[in-house]
């Protein structure tokens, strides 16, 4: 869909009862490159997780492209657990991150207190999203993970067990008898 000239652009969330019980929401142009192609909505609060709904779009709240994209609600992440729950200052440890509703995810992500984001990625295997330690951070951290690079867990809690602890590590260079 050609978005060059959206007035008013829109997404529509119709639910299985059709559109008079739809929810419509802004959108704005992604302008990442020329001729951008792509819009951005935020999904609203849906109902019952995994249902699909069917997703349509605007660029003049008007006239709606035809439906064809089904939209899945998915419940949030929630980490219970960061193992090791200790690292180094200096970073670099690779952590396992445990909890609910971690699989799925696109594009994943590990935010520690609020300011610093890594790359990670989910294990199959386990369960557990995997990412590494950045250096720089001390004392108690919270962890929060992202299955969509946008959206991440609520870390807020200490007792969520989503907390890793960093230490300074010092350098010993010499050491003499006592």
């Amino acid at each position: 869909m050609p978005t060059a000239g959206a007035s008013a652009p829109r997404c529509r969330f119709e639910a299985r009862d059709g559109a008079e019980n739809a929810t419509v929401v802004t959108a704005s142009v992604l302008a990442e490159a020329p001729g951008a192609r792509a819009l951005l909505c935020e999904a609203p609060p849906m109902a019952a997780s995994g249902t699909p709904v069917a997703l349509s779009l605007s660029l003049n709240a008007q006239q709606w492209a035809p439906t064809t994209a089904r939209f899945y609600s998915v419940p949030p992440p929630r980490v219970e657990s960061v193992l090791p729950d200790l690292s180094p200052s200096s970073g670099g440890l690779v952590l396992e991150l445990t909890g609910d509703h971690l699989e799925g995810g696109s594009d994943y992500r590990c935010r520690f207190d609020e300011a610093i984001v890594v790359p990670a990625s989910y294990d199959a295997h386990s369960g557990t999203v995997l990412c590494v330690s950045p250096p720089g951070l001390l004392g108690y951290v919270r962890v929060a993970v992202s299955l969509n690079g946008q959206q991440f867990s609520e870390a807020d809690q200490p007792a969520d067990g989503a907390v890793l602890t960093y230490y300074n590590v010092h350098a010993l260079d010499d050491a003499f008898p006592g």
